[in-house]
């Protein structure tokens, strides 16, 4: 099984660890490598730039991690679960030994669980991998590189179809980050969840909600190690029932993919 996170706007800056280390991030690949190494110079030549907040689209607030970016290459590391931090990432409430990740430094192939964040930066990082904070969204547009979304595409695409193939894949990302990688052509199971709330009788996406309830199934699926099946999924799906207001979850046939629909009061 195949889980993909979205990762967080704020993160943990690593205090001590190995160093960062672009080589050392899972999966590995020469494609990864090289279009991580572009974005990356793209990124700290671009935080040198006065207009720099306007590019990264973020506010006057933000300034200071906008500069911490320049800083990148010579900072420590830390397993990317410690580094992002906000509401899915807190629901998850992961600790150390939950999830082990790849066992080797040159292994593309997780048999069994494997978690991964989509990165702008990075562009997809399993959940164990040493990273440290930045400040970068997939929506933003670099100079020299283009929409981030559009540059990943082609060099995710052989890496995750590969990483899914004959998989289940269980999406929990936001609308900017599946673009990098939509996953609607490959062989494999993609399962979006989908997070409700039930008013007046009618369902009504609930975005802050949904990462809330995204993250919750996180951690089952880390804690339960279920088999990589549909009804797998569903069974550590059900635990959630009586979890913080949440009622049902189904399991939803759509026309190119399935969602798993969580549904609270």
């Amino acid at each position: 099984m195949l889980v993909l996170l979205p990762p967080s706007e704020t993160k943990h800056r690593p205090e001590s660890g190995p160093h960062f280390d672009l080589s050392r991030i899972h999966p590995v690949s020469e494609d990864l490598a090289r279009t991580r190494e572009e974005i990356l110079t793209a990124l700290i030549e671009t935080s040198a730039r006065p207009d720099a907040l306007e590019i990264l689209k973020v506010g006057k607030s933000l300034e200071e991690q906008v500069r911490a970016n320049l800083s990148i290459e010579t900072r420590v590391s830390a397993p990317a679960w410690q580094v992002y931090t906000g509401v899915l990432y807190d629901a998850a409430q992961l600790s150390e030994g939950d999830y082990q990740g790849p066992a080797g430094a040159q292994q593309n192939d997780q048999t069994g669980l494997r978690v991964c964040v989509q990165s702008a930066l990075l562009g997809i990082v399993d959940l164990n991998a040493p990273i440290t904070d930045y400040r970068l969204s997939m929506d933003v547009t670099l100079p020299g590189v283009g929409r981030l979304a559009t540059r990943w595409r082609p060099t995710l695409k052989p890496v995750m179809d590969q990483m899914a193939h004959h998989d289940v894949v269980v999406d929990c990302r936001s609308g900017a980050y599946a673009a990098a990688w939509p996953g609607l052509d490959g062989e494999h199971e993609l399962v979006k969840v989908k997070a409700v709330r039930i008013k007046d009788g009618r369902r009504r996406v609930v975005s802050h909600w949904a990462k809330r309830f995204r993250g919750l199934l996180t951690g089952e699926i880390i804690r339960n190690q279920p088999d990589s099946n549909l009804a797998a999924l569903f069974d550590v799906a059900q635990n959630l029932v009586g979890k913080e207001g949440i009622e049902r979850v189904d399991l939803v046939e759509g026309t190119r993919n399935f969602e798993l629909v969580i549904e609270a009061q």
